[in-house]
Formats: C-alpha cells, structure tokens, sequence
C-alpha cells in the first residue's frame, strides 16, 4: 500500500466505515476546540465568592422558661426576660 493512502484510512481502521473525509475533519476541530476551552477554564482564576455577613435576628422580650431564655440570647446576642419567673 502507499504511503499516502494511509493518511485517508484514518488512525481507527475499523471506526474508518462510519467516519468519511469530512466528519472526521468536524469531529477532530470540535475536539480540539473542547479541549482548548477546557484547558482555559482550568487556568483561569477563580474569585472566591464572598458569603454575606449574617444578618442579625431580633430578640424576644421574653421566654416562659429559663432554658428558652438563656438560649434565645445566645441565638440573637440580646437580653430575654423570663416571664415564668416574675
């Protein structure tokens, strides 16, 4: 066989009977073009997203019980009266 006649039976031998000239012309320029927005978006930076700061939640006046007081405050950094107790 000559030698370029190899260069039309394509690398695959046995893929050659679906593959004609031109789709695997299309198939290697889609590939190659994968390939480079691949590796672009592999070298590009990413930015951190920034989270937003917690907003902070309102407090209760008061609570029937201590334990929901004492955690209700700590929940929202305030003061909570318990009103089981007056």
């Amino acid at each position: 066989m000559h030698r370029a006649s190899w260069r039309f039976r394509g690398s695959f031998i046995g893929l050659a009977a679906f593959f004609n000239h031109r789709s695997g012309r299309v198939l290697s320029y889609a590939l190659g073009l994968v390939l480079a927005a691949t590796l672009v978006h592999a070298v590009t930076p990413v930015k951190p997203v920034q989270a937003a700061p917690p907003e902070k939640p309102a407090c209760p006046t008061d609570r029937p019980d201590r334990a929901s007081a004492v955690l209700a405050a700590r929940w929202c950094g305030g003061k909570v009266e318990v009103s089981g107790e007056r």
